[in-house]
């Protein structure tokens, strides 16, 4: 990232730590993409607008376990779950989402895309693609010269 700190994409539930949607479907609830910033050294946040997710489980001896998640950002809010998240950084420094997403049964919905910048900062709400582009679990855009914004 700009500011010198770690930045990281990931799909995760929104809340994260909130078990009532737990075994309610084949998908439970639905995945969003999420992201999280931290210093260089992994013990300070650095994600502007995170916030602290708080909740538990229960270990194997049946004792609850408090657990929370700082500095959550959310940047998807969709009905159906995202899926198969894949991250390009252009050339700038800026980003480009890529995702799919699925309904609770399982099925392939569409695609989206959302541009983030050099902070993380999303640039436009999520945009579904014309055609139905598929991703593989395998595929590695890394490799891609692409110039995003104004350049």
């Amino acid at each position: 990232m700009e500011d010198g700190c770690f930045g990281f994409f990931f799909l995760g539930e929104c809340p994260s730590l909130d078990n009532c949607c737990t075994g309610a479907a084949v998908c439970n609830s639905p995945r969003q993409v999420g992201f999280v910033k931290y210093s260089k050294d992994l013990k300070k946040c650095c994600t502007p607008d995170g916030c602290c997710e708080k909740g538990g489980y229960y270990c194997s001896k049946g004792v609850w376990r408090e657990q929370c998640n700082d500095c959550v950002c959310w940047v998807t809010n969709m009905k159906n779950s995202c899926n198969k998240l894949k991250v390009i950084r252009g050339k700038n420094g800026c980003f480009i989402l890529i995702f799919e997403t699925w309904n609770r049964e399982c099925c392939y919905c569409s695609t989206f895309f959302i541009l983030m910048d050099k902070n993380g900062c999303q640039m436009c709400e999520p945009q579904e693609l014309v055609y139905p582009i598929r991703l593989l679990r395998a595929d590695d855009p890394s490799g891609c010269n692409i110039v995003v914004g104004d350049g």
